[in-house]
């Protein structure tokens, strides 16, 4: 724990997940040293705090609004630092921006509320520049929104677990996959420079022939050039080799981000007790699985997970996270399926096995014929749904999956081994290991 956490635990402030997005944006960018953290609103426990200042709040009840927003910025820094606080260097800038009437001044002070936090919290660290406007209105009626800029230090951690260094392929998922071909070809795009470069480098290096007579004549660079062109024509397969090495390297830093965010988020990832639970709590091994009815993946690994508890029975507990990335009809079925789970683990699992395996479109009607086909008392689901607590929930485990970089379904972590797509394998794998510890 760093002594940043070791304040906050002082504080008495528990950080929460880290909100999701509600349009089309990401929590936070990293730049170099530098992370900048999108605009959190003044949201706790217990729900958004709306208002307007001068209006229907005073001074006090605004710092309130703004210490909520310091301390969702904190969690979303947390997540940012793959869960080590204290990779902090500094609060480089805050911007406060408050929900007020006409003729309101009092602004600095309300964003004071989460000026002062950072203080507490970073000491001198935590000293920031700072801006703070009065708005007419603010996204969701919020009271208090706040974005921050924040310096930290590079990652320098290992593996959480490093046997899981060569991790599974990604085979069989979900989710978005023109966004990852994107990402794949920028990625190639920048090696083939890279690898450009640093052959010319070494054939510069090899032609250089004293300290003295160092610089090149222009001829002798046409030369170099010649010399470098020749070789890649002769031996292009050096290219692949590189590339492939790079290639190995950059998903070598991914994993490694992923096991300390995996690392860092194990409270959320095991021990939200809103999320269905199939299979004794004291079960050997407990596997997570993140998943979205949509998903024709999530349908072929909810046969390995039926086979895994005909195999193993109580030894195995299985903790669903309703993980909808594919659409409106995939945050219904979660909706639906976390309305059925009031009912019972046992209605529960019906239904989510009957929407796992249904093919094709999932509309209303389709959900409420499942629903009554698995046992569900479906007017009663159909009130629950309606419950603000199902929504947040499922926000929750959006954002969860966010910090851990579940970019699709489904995703299984198998106590501590994470095993991205449907890879039965691999699944395999990581839970005889983990029965065998």
């Amino acid at each position: 724990m760093s002594d940043f956490d070791a304040r906050l635990a002082a504080l008495g402030i528990t950080l929460p997940v880290p909100a999701a997005p509600v349009a089309n944006y990401v929590p936070f960018v990293q730049s170099g040293s530098q992370v900048f953290i999108s605009g959190q609103v003044s949201l706790g426990a217990d729900g958004l705090v709306k208002g307007t200042l001068g209006a229907d709040m005073d001074v006090a009840a605004g710092q309130a609004a703004a210490r909520l927003c310091a301390i969702n910025l904190i969690a979303q820094l947390k997540a940012a630092c793959g869960g080590d606080l204290g990779r902090l260097v500094r609060v480089v800038k805050l911007g406060g921006f408050v929900a007020a009437q006409p003729g309101f001044t009092d602004i600095p002070q309300v964003i004071n509320g989460c000026s002062d936090l950072m203080v507490e919290v970073f000491g001198d660290a935590g000293r920031h520049a700072r801006s703070a406007v009065a708005c007419p209105t603010l996204p969701l009626g919020v009271a208090v929104e706040i974005d921050g800029i924040f310096e930290i230090e590079r990652s320098s951690a290992g593996l959480h677990n490093t046997r899981n260094l060569q991790a599974p392929p990604r085979r069989g998922g979900c989710g978005r996959l023109i966004r990852r071909r994107d990402r794949y070809q920028t990625r190639m795009r920048r090696m083939l420079r890279f690898a450009g470069l640093f052959l010319a480098a070494l054939a510069l290096m090899g032609c250089q022939q004293s300290a003295a007579d160092a610089q090149l004549t222009e001829q002798q660079q046409d030369e170099v050039r010649g010399i470098v062109r020749d070789y890649i024509l002769e031996n292009p397969e050096i290219i692949e080799e590189a590339l492939i090495e790079l290639q190995r390297r950059a998903r070598e830093r991914e994993m490694q981000d992923m096991y300390a965010a995996v690392s860092a988020q194990s409270d959320a990832i095991y021990n939200d007790a809103r999320d269905p639970r199939v299979g004794p709590d004291s079960a050997d091994v407990v596997v997570v699985e993140f998943m979205d009815y949509k998903c024709s993946y999530c349908r072929v690994a909810n046969s390995w997970v039926q086979d895994i508890r005909e195999q193993h029975g109580d030894r195995v507990q299985f903790i669903l996270k309703e993980y909808p990335i594919l659409g409106e009809e995939s945050v219904q079925a979660a909706r639906a399926a976390l309305a059925a789970h009031r009912q019972g683990i046992e209605v529960y699992e019906a239904f989510h096995n009957a929407m796992i395996s249904s093919s094709g479109p999932l509309p209303d009607q389709r959900i409420d014929q499942l629903a009554r086909l698995s046992g569900v008392d479906v007017e009663r689901m159909r009130a629950d749904m309606e419950d603000p607590a199902i929504l947040n929930h499922i926000s929750q485990v959006r954002s969860l999956g966010s910090v851990l970089g579940v970019s699709g379904t489904p995703f299984f972590i198998i106590e501590g081994t994470v095993v991205p797509g449907a890879n039965e394998m691999a699944l395999n794998e990581a839970l005889a290991r983990a029965l065998a510890d």
